[in-house]
């Protein structure tokens, strides 16, 4: 943000892996920003897991690597970076190390983000067909 004082502003929330470039949200938001005093500062925890999509660029199949620090169900979504949903999965995962093999055969060639929702907190990691 280069203006510095309070009132409204417009965003859009993206990332950056890479060097490629995704959004996340496809609209602007609107925020208020109030240049008050910073009353708390809230940290934020790591990732409760450990994703890696191999191999990538994938092929037909790819095998999903998520170490987990407790059993839980997860949701895996697969998302094209125009924002269209592909496919969503719910999988059961043990503490430590779990592999979960997708297909990805019916994929066009192109890149996607993996999200994995566990316990409200989300990881993503792009891959590419």
């Amino acid at each position: 943000m280069t203006n510095d004082s309070a009132g409204y502003y417009q965003f859009v929330i993206s990332f950056e892996c890479n060097r490629s470039r995704a959004t996340v949200s496809k609209f602007s938001q609107s925020l208020y920003i109030d240049r008050g005093l910073v009353a708390s500062v809230q940290t934020i925890s790591n990732n409760s897991s450990v994703v890696n999509i191999y191999p990538n660029p994938v092929n037909n199949t790819a095998s999903v690597n998520i170490k987990a620090t407790q059993s839980a169900e997860a949701q895996m979504t697969i998302i094209a970076v125009t924002g269209q949903v592909i496919s969503t999965q719910i999988v059961s995962l043990n503490a430590g190390q779990n592999t979960v093999n997708i297909n990805t055969a019916s994929l066009e060639k192109g890149t996607y983000i993996l999200r994995l929702t566990q316990n409200q907190q989300v990881t993503i990691k792009r891959f590419i067909k």
